[in-house]
């Protein structure tokens, strides 16, 4: 079916406004599957349209763009290593100061609940430093495999 002039221009108004919403985070599951279909027309172009489809992992060749596997389930787990990496920072500083000036005692609110005792204030940090630690391998793994890949992409 051929497409008049005005279709593919309502197309990649509404395209570009799903885009500038994707790299806000502001997109639905919903909107993200309308963005992917759109970007998998060759005829709707443009530097931000080409921009989204190199970061959603199209693959452009010629005239043809087929889509790469879905990245934007990655850009879900970030809030949650920041809060991960802002508690462990704060317990690091909270164990730093401590250890710094010693104090009679060791203070922790887990939960809301609070905790004096050193070894337990002390395992608290350790494990929240190890999962800060781990989600930083996670992280920079996956930089490492999505940087290869956008190198692949542009050979």
């Amino acid at each position: 079916m051929m497409r008049n002039d005005s279709d593919i221009d309502n197309r990649k108004v509404a395209a570009q406004q799903l885009v500038e919403m994707y790299f806000n985070g502001d997109t639905t599951l919903e909107q993200e599957r309308r963005l992917r279909e759109l970007l998998a027309d060759s005829s709707l172009t443009g530097a931000d349209l080409d921009e989204a489809r190199a970061v959603m992992g199209f693959m452009v060749t010629g005239a043809r763009i087929t889509a790469g596997r879905s990245r934007s389930h990655r850009r879900r787990w970030w809030p949650a290593v920041s809060v991960a990496a802002s508690l462990a920072v704060i317990v690091w500083l909270a164990a730093a100061l401590i250890i710094e000036k010693p104090q009679p005692v060791m203070l922790a609110y887990v939960g809301g609940k609070e905790i004096r005792d050193a070894s337990q204030v002390m395992d608290i940090a350790e494990a929240e430093l190890n999962m800060l630690g781990a989600a930083m391998d996670e992280t920079d793994s996956r930089v490492i495999d999505e940087l290869g890949e956008i190198s692949q992409m542009l050979d």
